[in-house]
């Protein structure tokens, strides 16, 4: 992650291997994922292995998702990854710019709750980059994504893109580093 951009930058610039690791022995985030599925009305599928292509060196993990529409032409996702012993490893909430409510949902999602966790300073992170990250994708017209956010071992950051049809698109992820 030391290559990592320390200003809004195209895609381009980001490294492409970026793998979550887990929060914290133990932890799951099921309490806080319930909540915030509760809250957007995105239904979680249950949990599946995903071994990748069994040819690389990644481990295999579980993973979940789930999508709503809050809207006519709208839509909210959740994708997550976990451990095979079950220790979250990886949050991303994508969200169309048009879906109402768009910026708390990003907003509760940076809030994660892991261990060490500073929700308030995540969603102030979050508040001080999004428009420096509208600024560049305006001038870039490609997608633009945030320097990284810090908290313990939680990474966060932003990208923002066009969708096609779907329009203007964020996506906020957040996922356990070492420290």
């Amino acid at each position: 992650m030391s290559t990592w951009p320390t200003k809004p930058a195209t895609s381009d610039k980001f490294p492409s291997d970026v793998r979550g690791t887990a929060f914290a022995k133990g932890y799951s985030g099921t309490v806080y994922l319930d909540r915030l599925s509760k809250r957007w009305h995105i239904k979680l599928s249950p949990r599946r292995e995903n071994d990748f292509n069994k040819r690389d060196r990644v481990p295999p993990v579980w993973i979940s998702s789930g999508t709503a529409h809050p809207s006519d032409g709208s839509k909210m996702s959740i994708a997550l990854v976990w451990s095979l012993a079950g220790e979250l490893e990886s949050l991303t909430c994508i969200t169309d710019r048009n879906a109402p409510g768009y910026a708390d949902f990003l907003r509760d999602c940076v809030e994660l709750d892991q261990p060490d966790a500073r929700p308030d300073a995540a969603a102030s992170w979050l508040e001080q980059v999004k428009p420096s990250v509208d600024k560049a994708y305006a001038q870039a017209k490609r997608p633009v994504g945030s320097p990284l956010y810090r908290s313990g071992r939680a990474v966060s950051y932003l990208l923002e893109y066009n969708n096609g049809k779907e329009g203007m698109t964020y996506t906020v992820r957040v996922f356990g580093a070492p420290r």
